[in-house]
């Protein structure tokens, strides 16, 4: 019996030390993303580029579509798997996987409807300059359109 005991506890710790590596690989891809996010902003602002592209933009709302259709198919795969939730960094009541899925399905949905609702606008005025200042600095854009 301690033999299966020690082959599970060797086990779980190889398991868990592949997640802290995907951890690791998770959290340097978005440190990573944010270095190229803001190079691009750089060129752009360089070039006179438009911030907004609505190609690019329809192109990531296709794939975050995606990504919640598959969480709704994991939802319903995982439905009956339990888990322990937290809640304040403490054990709380147990619940299922499938169940937290969809609560994060959900909360996605409503982020992607808020972003499909923002207006692109701007303000010319205020404590930090106004029109003029805009157009005295970058005389070639024509700010109005």
């Amino acid at each position: 019996m301690k033999k299966n005991k020690i082959n599970v506890d060797l086990l779980l710790k190889n398991e868990r030390s592949t997640i802290d590596r995907l951890d690791a690989i998770i959290i340097n891809a978005l440190i990573e993303r944010f270095s190229v996010t803001k190079r691009i902003g750089l060129i752009k602002a360089e070039h006179n580029i438009e911030p907004h592209d609505g190609k690019r933009e329809k192109t990531q709302l296709a794939k975050l579509e995606k990504l919640i259709e598959k969480i709704k198919e994991l939802e319903y795969e995982w439905k009956d798997i339990p888990m322990l939730a937290r809640t304040h960094g403490q054990a709380a009541s147990p619940t299922r996987l499938g169940k937290e899925l969809k609560v994060y399905r959900e909360r996605l949905e409503i982020q992607k409807n808020s972003l499909n609702q923002v207006p692109f606008g701007a303000k010319f005025g205020g404590a930090t300059g106004n029109f003029n200042a805009h157009f005295v600095a970058y005389p070639e854009i024509d700010w109005v359109s």
